[in-house]
């Protein structure tokens, strides 16, 4: 893969400028975990009272509730926390509600808690590959015997969220017939309270990428340069097919300084709305000024003089992104930048414009037939990329109708 450098107006003001708000930005960024995973989504437990002695009174299942963010995750492994004496093997399970109400466990793990070491978590891998849907409510669970005697936390354990934007704890939840939930917890009860202490191992599910080739070698920023505030707003480009179907195989984002979280990379149908490609782009671990790909499942074509919506979704707070002055430098005729788009995540319509710039910092990868004029070339490989240009102005339409929404969080 070849690197991408970063390329800057070399006005002294700009670059001054320039300097601060970037030193501004990075400076709240979260900080990179393990680029190989797998997260979890437990970054602590402890209790919330500590005058509650621990509990050895229950058999039946109970731990907590949480809801998933706007990523598929793929479940690995589950853990138990580990009391000075613990000895027993616990199942842990993953569950969530069917249409009629009733509880159903996705997968479980046997955790074995002899030899574990207290004050930390024991884990065992599932017994089958689970995928979480995304802004999704579950029950985390395990199973305690009060015959064995291993104690946990009551109603009284606080949990800490590792990574919220994933997985974000909610309450504490039991089942005494395993069909139904007894009792689930309230604001009044406190969130991120359950009991036992729990956490999960999981990735992100994907696609390895193709090896197809890239076509652009530098990103240059605009005058808006990078910023913060995506507010979970999905951001990018209008791109247009040319005189031939193309087949995308990969999506990708542009990694930026101190980039680190996963995205969820978009084509979009305008006319329908609906989404023809999905991924999630996790860019912890990436080389700063490269793309970083995620493969589709199932390879999807665009057709011919057709256009289309290529979003990521960027939040508050979070990732470094190009301001909307980005520009996609095509490799070749197939595809091209014809507008730029954007969505609030409360509202049912995308706003788009037509221009020669786009937002963010996104590519694609696809194939395309062999041209029958030059039929030499064989199979012709290209990426519609996105590039940040430093001369780039954006359009009075897009300052008036994008910018006045940035208060609260909003772009």
């Amino acid at each position: 893969m070849m690197k991408r450098t970063i390329r800057r107006k070399h006005h002294p003001i700009v670059i001054l400028c320039a300097g601060m708000i970037t030193a501004m930005l990075f400076s709240i960024l979260p900080q990179a975990v393990s680029a190989a995973g797998p997260y979890h989504a437990t970054a602590s437990v402890v209790n919330d009272n500590p005058g509650a002695a621990l509990r050895n009174d229950c058999s039946f299942p109970l731990g907590i509730s949480f809801m998933t963010g706007n990523q598929p995750l793929k479940i690995e492994q589950l853990g138990r926390y580990m009391q000075e004496g613990n000895k027993g093997t616990h199942t842990v399970t993953v569950a969530e509600l069917n249409a009629e109400g009733k509880l159903v466990t996705l997968c479980s793990a046997e955790v074995n808690m002899a030899g574990g070491t207290p004050g930390s978590f024991s884990y065992a891998a599932v017994d089958h590959p689970v995928v979480l849907k995304p802004n999704s409510k579950y029950y985390l669970l395990s199973r305690e015997d009060s015959t064995v005697g291993d104690t946990w936390f009551g109603l009284t354990a606080l949990y800490e969220n590792a990574r919220e934007f994933d997985i974000s704890w909610m309450y504490y939840a039991y089942t005494l017939d395993g069909v139904t939930i007894a009792d689930e917890g309230s604001e009044t009860s406190g969130r991120r309270r359950g009991a036992v202490g729990l956490d999960i191992r999981y990735s992100y599910p994907s696609v390895e990428p193709t090896d197809h080739p890239e076509a652009f070698s530098s990103v240059t920023l605009g005058e808006g340069g990078l910023r913060t505030t995506g507010g979970g707003w999905a951001l990018g480009g209008v791109i247009t097919v040319g005189a031939r179907d193309v087949t995308v195989t990969d999506l990708g984002r542009m990694c930026w300084e101190g980039n680190c979280q996963p995205h969820t990379v978009s084509l979009v149908d305008p006319a329908s709305g609906a989404v023809l490609a999905s991924v999630t782009v996790d860019m912890n671990g990436a080389a700063v000024g490269q793309y970083r790909y995620a493969g589709l499942e199932t390879s999807v074509t665009l057709k011919a003089g057709q256009s289309y919506y290529l979003l990521s979704v960027e939040y508050q707070g979070g990732d470094a992104f190009a301001e909307g002055g980005a520009v996609w430098n095509a490799a070749g005729e197939d595809i091209s930048l014809t507008g730029w788009v954007y969505r609030n995540p409360e509202a049912a319509a995308y706003e788009s414009g037509e221009g020669a710039i786009a937002f963010n910092g996104l590519n694609l990868r696809y194939t395309a037939e062999q041209s029958p004029e030059n039929p030499d070339t064989g199979v012709q490989l290209a990426a519609a990329g996105l590039a940040a240009a430093a001369s780039a102005v954006i359009p009075a339409v897009i300052k008036s109708k994008y910018s006045r929404k940035r208060a609260g969080g909003q772009p």
